[in-house]
């Protein structure tokens, strides 16, 4: 953490100058991404070993983004009007509506396969007062998983390790 704020705080006083607050937003991505990969090497080496989905970790929230980014770029084209109201309901679509739209490009693109997909199903059934928000997140996921010719092509190899090694934790665990 000292690590990652040493850098945000130095590329801040080198970007900020010339780009202002982008040079903020810029420093913090630095910092908080230099940390990530020294984190991943760190665990790898020290922890247990790491394994790294480049299809549900990258390209696949890349394809869901680029089509999130341009359906969203027409829909907001179409509609702003260079006033105060619509920019506030861009704003509105931006934030929350179009979350669901996200997560029905990455279940198209193939970043969910059948098991993950189940799981994030189950976790649907132990959320509290936020339940039909976590189902529509889910039921835009399964939407784009089902129509999606990538679907289930990138499985994840590990999880049966990861249910065992939950099973034998949950077995460990002390009473109180």
């Amino acid at each position: 953490m000292f690590g990652e704020q040493a850098i945000r705080i130095a590329f801040a006083w080198i970007l900020i100058e010339r780009f202002q607050i982008v040079g903020l937003i810029i420093a913090y991505f630095i910092g908080l991404l230099t940390k990530d990969i020294v984190a991943y090497f760190v665990n790898h080496k020290l922890c247990f070993p790491q394994k790294f989905y480049a299809w549900q970790s990258l390209f696949a929230p890349l394809l869901a983004a680029a089509a999130h980014y341009f359906l969203l770029r027409w829909l907001t084209g179409f509609i702003w009007k260079g006033d105060q109201i619509t920019s506030v309901l861009i704003f509105f679509i931006g934030i929350l509506p179009s979350f669901p739209v996200f997560m029905f490009f990455y279940g198209f693109f193939g970043g969910w396969d059948n098991a993950t997909l189940a799981e994030l199903k189950d976790a649907v059934e132990l959320t509290g007062a936020l339940r039909p928000l976590a189902w529509v997140v889910w039921a835009s996921t399964a939407l784009g998983a089902r129509i999606s010719p990538l679907h289930d092509r990138f499985p994840i190899t590990i999880r049966e390790a990861a249910l065992r090694e939950a099973e034998a934790l949950t077995r460990e665990k002390v009473k109180l």
